[in-house]
Formats: structure tokens, C-alpha cells, sequence
């Protein structure tokens, strides 16, 4: 058959995907398995058919890509088919013997340039471009990079730059510490960020996280840029180092272009996050401009569904009662028919760590007809689900409604939504405790500091009966941590009461004894975080200030009445209450020792 299939690992998934968008936009057919493994789909089966039948194999070589087994086996049956492996790179790699004599394409830093002369070699317009293969140096972190990238390293680096640079240009008369203390201080400003500056050099960083991180250095930057500047302009300084002053206050704009303008915008920024971890909608923003303008959007409105020749029944644990309705009426929208389990062409199986282990073994081996898996809630993976896990399973976790309308869509169409499925997908892993609906992460923050307020306040008036509020708050983080965990249910009529927006959260119904269960990391880190919720609380009484009078280092009685002595203050009892009467020598009260 005549088609390029893409090989690649899944932690370059937006790297390929864009890449594959490419090539299609340029008229190729291209197996790419996103697109290609439908919903309910064998992978494994479905796989080996695409990467032995094809004509020729593009290889995003990455130092994953190379090292995975899987990777390996797909090129390889492509040699020995006599199919061309073209290889692209996504990172620097030491390429395998068999693969130095293919063509290569450095996509690294000008991604755009090197897909154009892909396309052009492809058509028969150019020779095969060989590009030179850097293998991995002694540095652990990637050189070549293209300049979106380079700009976020600079952005995180800048208030620790500013700091420095204003320490070499102030003068130094009368501030013989100066070098120390600024050298310090821009550490100080660099450890703040360096972190998350590593993690996304690294490729190990969610785009949530440098989103919320922006705010910051937009505040970081602007006092940094203020003060170092006043330092500069108002010093006793030549016009240079004022100069130096007046450049730094405008600092901050870049950190205001990346946040607002680079960040979220730039595709080079998106092929940089691991598979997973891009924000789906800049994903859709960014790739879905290379697919074809004539396919009907997913969310169109105003059009009535036509009949699909799609029956489906829906498979699911009672506690998971709010996700299959939704899921159903997304595909009741889509014109596909809800049957009874007998008569249904297509079954939909919620799995959530609510759902019995045996009950969807069950169903795998008894259902007649095409299954669909949808995974509901983080789970946790064990042995006896691999049956299951060997198809392509939809991930509704996020509550994205678009995910299910594709689903419905390549149900109903399977050629020709092929791609605006394949962009749909976002695949993570079972157990990305990230994977919340913006809701769910709404009400967690709300729970969580009510139950802060409580318990902070309780704290500091147990004598006015704050231990029952302390204990009223400390209960209702437990509360919402099982709720959170599913271990416990949302009532069901408070899924009516709000349409079932908080679906994620599990309906009335028992726990199963065999229950799939979330993950261990989900549910330590949820316990982390509480404990470290309590932990700043005892920090924080710890450290308020205490009452001189309780850490009185002399008591004394004259005639039956009461003195201490704290500090430089003399304190006299009036009715248990401390009255000062003497304070640094000098009497302030009003009766006679």
C-alpha cells in the first residue's frame, strides 16, 4: 500500500503528530496511530498491519524512540521489506548501524525548513538530504533547540540575570558587600524558578504547571526590574551604569511578550511538552490549522444529526452513573441510537477504580460487537487488565465532551474524521493524577480552605472552643480527600442539581470488592498534600509571636501582690492580667512595688 507510516515514541507524540499533519496537509496518506487505532481498537494487531504494509517509514529519532523496543521493531520489518526508513530529529541520537545510510532530516531547530525539504524529497523534487547526527555529549541537557525555547530557559533565568548584572554595574564605594550580597541574591532569584526551569529543558513538565509559574515570574521580574533599576538610576553612578538602570526597568516586557504572546501561541513550544502534557486546547489551536478547512468541525450547532447506522448501549458501574449519561447524551447529539444490550452494534464501557475487575473481564469475553472502553477516573493497572488494556481506550477523564463527540464521529465516519479524532486524543497515562476536570480542581480548592480557615482559626482560639472548629475543619478535609479518592459518593441528587457537571465525582452506590482502585501515587500525593496542609499550620503557630509575659524569666511576690519580669519590662498582676510598671528603668505604672 501506498502510504508513510510514522514511527516514533510516545513521549515525542506532538513532535510525530505534527509531522504526520504536515505530510497530510502536503497530500501524503499517512498511517499515524492516533488517527489510525480507532476507539475499541486492538493496538498490538493494528499496529504490525500498518508498519509491514507500508511504503516507507519516517522515524522521529529521539533518544526514547531509539531505545524502545517497539520502535525498533517497526523499522526493522520496514528494511527488511525493502521499505526506506527516512529519519527525522527530534533530539540528538546515536543512530543504529542499519539506519546511518537513510536519509535525514535535522527538524531540532527549524522544524518548518526541514518538513519542506522532506516534502520535496517525497515528491521526487530534491535528492535525500543526509544531515549530520550529533550523538548525546557529556552536557545532560539538549543544546540545539529552536528560539521559543531558548526565550522560556531566558525568561525563567532573567530576574536572577538582572540581579547580577545590576551588582557588576553598580558602583561599589561605600558597599563593600555589594559583589557578595548580589551575587546571593540572584542565586536566591535563580533557585525560585530553577526547578521548573530544569524540568521543561528536560522535557519532564506539564504546561499547567509553567502557566501557573508565569504569574510569578511576571511578579518576580517586575521588582526585580523596579528595584535594580532604582538602584541604578538614583546611585551615584556615570551615565552608563543610568543607562544600564533604564534598560532593566523594561525588562519585564519580555517576560510579558513570552507569557502572553510565545507561551500557549508557539508550535515549537508545543512539539517540547511530553506526550500528555500539552494543554489540549493549544493543541487543537496549533495542529488543527493543518487539517483540511473542509471537514465539518466537531462542535457544530444549529445542524440536526443525521442517522448514523450507530447503536450502542452503555456498559457501567452504578457509582458511575453522572459519567455514562454523559457520555450518552453526547452520543444521542451525534445521531447514533441507544439499544438495548442484545441489539446494540457498538457498547460503551465506563471504567473508573469503582468498576469491578471481574465484571469488565466479563464483559470483554461476553459483549458481541465493537467495545469501547472509556476510562473515567485515574485507575490502577494490574495484570489482570492487560486483556482490556490491549485496545484503544478513550480517556474521558478531563470531562472534555469533545473527546466523546470524536469518538461518535469516527464511529459514525471512520475515513474521514480519521484526523480530527487523531487530534482528540491525548494520550496519558492511566495513573496522570493530573487528569482532572476544572471543575473537580474548583471544588478540591474551595474544600480545601474552608478547611484550612477552620483548622487555622481553631488553632489559635482553643480556649474560645476553637478545638471543635479545628476538628470540624480537619474532618472536612478528610471528607473531600475520600471524595476525591472515590472512596466515597457524591449524593445523587446533587448530580441533578447541577446537570451532572461534577460527574467525576462517584454516585450513591456501594464500593465494589474487586474494584480496579486508583492508583498509589494519586492517592499518596493527596495525602501529602493535606499533610503538608497541616504541617504550614503548625509552622505558622509556631512561629507567631508569644506574649513576653508567658516566657517571664523572674516572678517575685511583695505584700501579696504579684510581680514578673520579661525582657526589660517589669509586669505587675492585676486580676491575672499583666500590667507593665517598669520598662527599660523607668517606672510607667501607678502603684507602689
Amino acid at each position: 500500500m501506498d502510504y508513510l507510516f510514522v514511527s516514533y515514541s510516545r513521549k515525542q507524540m506532538y513532535f510525530a503528530e505534527a509531522v504526520a499533519l504536515h505530510l497530510q496537509q502536503a497530500g501524503f496518506e499517512v498511517w499515524f496511530d492516533l488517527q489510525q487505532l480507532g476507539p475499541g481498537v486492538d493496538w498490538s494487531s493494528a499496529l504490525k498491519d500498518g508498519y509491514s504494509n507500508c511504503a516507507r517509514l519516517v522515524l522521529i529519532a529521539s533518544k526514547a524512540a531509539i531505545a524502545s523496543r517497539y520502535v525498533q521493531v517497526e523499522w526493522e520489518a520496514a528494511l527488511s521489506n525493502g521499505r526506506e526508513v527516512v529519519v527525522v530529529l527530534a533530539e540528538n541520537v546515536r543512530l543504529p548501524e542499519a539506519l546511518r545510510g537513510s536519509p535525514v532530516y535535522d527538524a531540532r531547530t527549524d522544524f518548518d525548513r526541514a518538513i519542506e525539504s522532506l516534502v520535496a524529497y517525497l515528491r521526487g523534487e530534491k535528492p535525500a538530504r543526509h544531515d549530520a547526527v550529533p550523538a548525546p555529549g557529556r552536557f545532560p541537557l539538549p543544546l540545539t533547540m529552536p528560539l521559543p525555547i531558548w526565550l522560556t530557559i531566558l525568561v525563567f533565568a532573567l530576574p536572577a540575570i538582572t540581579a547580577w548584572v545590576t551588582t557588576a554595574f553598580h558602583p561599589t564605594d561605600g558597599y563593600e558587600n555589594l559583589y557578595f550580597w548580589g551575587f546571593v541574591i540572584g542565586l536566591v532569584l535563580l533557585a525560585q524558578q530553577g526547578v521548573t526551569l530544569l524540568r521543561f529543558w528536560a522535557h519532564r513538565i506539564r504546561y499547567e504547571e509553567v502557566k501557573n509559574a508565569r504569574w510569578n515570574l511576571l511578579w518576580t521580574q517586575t521588582v526585580t526590574s523596579l528595584v535594580c533599576g532604582a538602584l541604578l538610576l538614583f546611585g551615584a553612578a556615570g551615565p552608563v551604569t543610568r543607562f544600564m538602570g533604564i534598560t532593566i526597568l523594561f525588562v519585564p516586557l519580555i517576560t510579558v511578550y513570552w507569557a502572553f504572546r510565545v507561551l500557549g501561541r508557539s508550535a515549537d513550544i508545543l512539539r517540547w511538552f511530553p506526550s500528555g502534557d500539552a494543554d489540549q486546547d493549544m493543541r487543537e489551536a496549533i495542529q488543527s490549522k493543518l487539517v483540511d478547512n473542509d471537514e465539518e468541525p466537531l462542535d457544530a450547532e444549529g445542524i440536526a444529526p443525521e442517522s448514523t447506522g450507530v447503536s450502542f448501549a452503555v456498559h457501567y458501574h452504578p457509582a458511575d452513573q453522572a459519567i455514562a449519561d454523559r457520555v450518552a447524551s453526547v452520543f444521542e447529539k451525534e445521531g447514533c441510537k441507544p439499544a438495548p444490550e442484545n441489539r446494540a452494534n457498538t457498547h460503551l464501557v465506563i471504567m473508573t477504580n469503582r468498576t469491578s475487575k471481574q465484571w469488565l473481564l466479563e464483559r470483554n469475553d461476553s459483549l458481541a460487537g465493537r467495545i469501547i472502553y472509556i476510562l473515567g477516573t485515574n485507575i490502577d493497572i494490574s495484570a489482570e487488565l492487560q486483556p482490556i488494556l490491549q485496545k484503544q481506550v478513550v480517556d474521558f477523564r478531563m470531562g472534555r465532551l469533545k473527546t466523546i463527540q470524536a469518538v461518535a464521529s469516527r464511529l459514525a465516519d471512520e475515513k474521514n474524521e480519521q484526523v480530527s479524532y487523531g487530534i482528540q486524543v491525548s494520550p496519558k497515562g492511566f495513573s496522570n493524577f493530573y487528569s482532572l476536570p476544572l471543575a473537580v480542581w474548583v471544588v478540591w480548592w474551595v474544600f480545601v480552605l474552608v478547611a484550612a480557615a477552620l483548622i487555622l482559626w481553631g488553632v489559635r482560639n482553643l480556649s474560645q472552643g476553637g478545638a471543635i472548629a479545628a476538628v470540624v475543619g480537619l474532618g472536612v478535609w478528610l471528607c473531600f480527600d475520600l471524595l476525591m479518592m472515590r472512596r466515597i459518593s457524591l449524593p445523587g441528587f446533587l448530580h441533578k442539581l447541577t446537570g451532572n457537571r461534577f460527574a467525576w465525582f462517584a454516585s450513591s452506590a456501594p464500593l465494589a470488592k474487586d474494584s480496579v482502585g486508583m492508583d498509589r501515587k494519586s492517592q499518596m500525593r493527596l495525602l501529602r498534600w493535606g499533610f503538608l496542609l497541616l504541617m504550614v499550620f503548625y509552622l505558622d503557630q509556631s512561629f507567631q509571636p508569644s506574649d513576653p509575659i508567658d516566657n517571664y524569666s523572674l516572678e517575685w511576690e511583695i505584700d501579696g501582690t504579684t510581680y514578673r519580669s520579661a525582657g526589660d519590662t517589669t509586669y505587675i498582676m492585676i486580676d491575672g492580667t499583666p500590667v507593665p510598671f517598669i520598662v527599660n528603668g523607668t517606672r510607667v505604672g501607678t502603684l507602689d512595688p
